[in-house]
């Protein structure tokens, strides 16, 4: 548990987490580099972005963990705002809101979800109300 009573705290700590490890990411390739005296064949941007899709903040790991957290608080409470949701999954995973909203949507596309979007919306708004699915 991240220690901060306040959700916008929560979510500039996972912004910044993510740019600090991609930066992690990056430095660690470069010196890698240095230290064989070969060319790489991507760069260290592009290397940092798959290192970190593969292992990193927002990854399948964590995305697989936070739907399986998203289901049981579903489970005790029926209906929760999307703010409600993302705190705690961004408290309990390296998930910044983005992910957490992403993974809502792929949620209810595979219909495990429910919840309205306001016309052109692409992803759950704040207020947005989630609801699991009864199968």
């Amino acid at each position: 548990m991240l220690g901060t009573n306040r959700p916008e705290g929560v979510k500039l700590f996972r912004d910044i987490h993510g740019t600090v490890e991609r930066e992690e990411f990056k430095a660690r390739r470069e010196a890698k580099a240095a230290k064989t005296n070969q060319d790489q064949l991507f760069s260290v941007d592009d290397y940092a972005l798959h290192e970190q899709g593969e292992r990193g903040i927002g990854c399948k790991r964590y995305q697989v963990l936070s739907e399986h957290l998203v289901a049981q608080v579903l489970l005790k409470r029926r209906t929760v705002e999307f703010s409600s949701l993302a705190l705690e999954v961004m408290e309990r995973f390296p998930m910044k809101e983005t992910h957490v909203k992403d993974l809502c949507v792929d949620m209810k596309v595979r219909g495990l979800l429910s919840f309205e979007l306001k016309p052109k919306a692409k992803k759950p708004r704040d207020s947005t109300l989630i609801t699991a699915v009864e199968e």
